[in-house]
């Protein structure tokens, strides 16, 4: 039937191909096995994104030849030649740095490499800024360290990044967030995924296994270059000190979190992310999460739910707005159902407050973004989760904390300044 505009027939492949590492359509049962462990291989290799395998339903009802899926599948080869030509010149160049730095990116953390980016930074002594997505893979307290870059980059890794003469990206795509903190100078750039590779040498690698190959650098003193980045500040000035009500949402977001701990903290999408953002500090790998470059509002509930069943041991705290909650509530379901332990946190300012902000900036006006929001809480103790509803100052840390503690799921609004803007960088509003 396929080809012939059956019910519901769509060429989902395609429909897949530009937000998946992969997109088949599977033609026969032992298609589909090879496409399955195909794909399984890719995720070993680290190479990070879904996988979308289109199978019709009569391919699912055939039989198969078990020695089929016996077979075994040979990983994708990295080209040794070409691995040996590009490792040569970066270590000489690496080597004549005398403004080094390392842009961290999160392959780094799906690489599992974060104890041997440390050991390498410590030992040659070169400075680290991370991505967005990479925040938490470095150490917040070590010298070396300077915070993010790129469009919410800090004092010091903004001057690191545009007075650097070599820069050496390890599991980073470079995206223009992140290049609008650098100037002109040579790169070196390792990513598995060759797509993403822009640098002056560039190495399609495992950063692991490139931070392996160059253990034993012989790089130039860097003492002055260090001095000079001790001069600029590498975290965020934000002042929280309001006592206004509602409160302001950087008082609250303060709060939660303060109280949150060593919960892992789920963030979503919208204007709560800028304030998340400029003042969460990161103690460890993989206990801050937050949607990747697509930025999707309403990914925080449904990732929480894969935060607390992949960390058992964890509690996990989400922070989301009111239009991002009401893309995807019915995930309370699930997390009443499998009483997790998560701590959704509704900050609501009866509005898309991100989106209202820039129509003003652009255009002057505004335009359907207020929100007629229902009762929140009663929605929550629908699904049998017990809600409170906060507005000032004070009230939210003992009950982020509270909710932390117990261990169950729990649901917390706060009700917030809604005329609250959020500080831009200078170079937006121009």
């Amino acid at each position: 039937m396929k080809g012939c505009d059956a019910f519901q027939e769509v060429d989902t492949s395609t429909v897949f191909e530009p937000i998946t590492i992969r997109s088949s359509n599977i033609k026969n049962p032992e298609d589909g096995i090879l496409k399955l462990k195909e794909a399984i291989e890719l995720i070993r290799q680290n190479k990070t994104g879904p996988v979308h395998l289109s199978i019709p339903r009569d391919v699912w009802d055939e039989e198969i030849d078990y020695s089929k899926v016996k077979e075994v599948i040979l990983p994708d080869q990295m080209d040794a030649e070409e691995l040996n030509e590009n490792i040569g010149p970066a270590i000489k160049l690496l080597e004549k740095a005398q403004r080094p730095l390392i842009i961290a990116g999160a392959g780094i953390f799906w690489s599992k490499s974060a104890e041997k980016l440390s050991n390498f930074a410590n030992k040659n002594k070169i400075p680290v800024s991370t991505t967005y997505h990479a925040r938490g893979i470095f150490p917040d307290d070590n010298p070396l360290f300077l915070g993010m870059i790129g469009v919410r980059g800090t004092e010091a890794s903004q001057f690191a990044g545009k007075n650097a003469d070599i820069i050496l990206a390890l599991g980073a795509r470079l995206s223009e967030r992140t290049m609008t903190g650098v100037g002109p100078c040579r790169i070196i750039q390792v990513n598995l995924d060759k797509k993403s590779l822009k640098g002056d040498i560039n190495i399609e690698e495992d950063v692991g296994a490139f931070l392996d190959r160059v253990v034993d650098l012989n790089v130039r003193d860097s003492s002055n270059w260090l001095d000079e980045l001790a001069e600029y500040a590498r975290y965020y000035e934000i002042d929280t000190s309001f006592d206004d009500v509602p409160v302001k949402p950087q008082r609250a977001i303060k709060e939660i979190l303060d109280a949150a701990e060593d919960s892992i903290v789920v963030d979503d999408a919208g204007s709560h992310t800028t304030w998340v953002t400029l003042l969460q500090k990161i103690k460890e790998p993989g206990t801050f999460i937050f949607s990747g470059g697509f930025a999707p509002m309403g990914y925080a509930i449904p990732a929480s739910v894969g935060a607390a069943l992949a960390k058992p041991g964890k509690t996990v705290v989400v922070i989301v707005g009111d239009g991002g909650f009401q893309m995807t509530l019915q995930e309370l379901a699930t997390i009443s159902e499998l009483k997790l332990p998560v701590t959704v946190c509704l900050l609501n300012n009866s509005s898309l407050g991100i989106i209202k902000q820039w129509q003003k900036m652009h255009y002057g006006d505004t335009y359907q973004v207020e929100l007629q929001n229902p009762d929140f809480t009663k929605l929550a103790e629908s699904y049998g989760i017990k809600a409170i509803r906060l507005n000032s100052p004070g009230e939210i840390y003992p009950a982020v904390k509270k909710a932390v503690e117990l261990g169950k799921p729990y649901f917390i609004e706060v009700v917030v300044d809604k005329d609250e803007e959020v500080p831009l960088p200078s170079w937006f509003i121009k």
